[in-house]
């Protein structure tokens, strides 16, 4: 965990998410892959977070 890279969600972290979210397995996993395309690094900046936050919540105050 941490500053460690993966080309592949962990299976706690899976299990964890599937869990605690509505969500399947196999689309954590589809997210997960696309975040790793997207931002390589696994950061992003504030402003990309902004951004991102906006889409999903657009009523919302960033």
């Amino acid at each position: 965990m941490g500053n460690t890279t993966s080309s592949a969600i962990s299976k706690e972290i899976l299990e964890d998410l599937k869990l605690s979210t509505k969500f399947t397995e196999t689309e954590i996993s589809q997210w997960y892959e696309n975040f790793q395309k997207q931002c390589p690094t696994g950061r992003i900046t504030p402003e990309e977070f902004e951004e991102i936050y906006t889409r999903f919540f657009p009523e919302a105050d960033a």
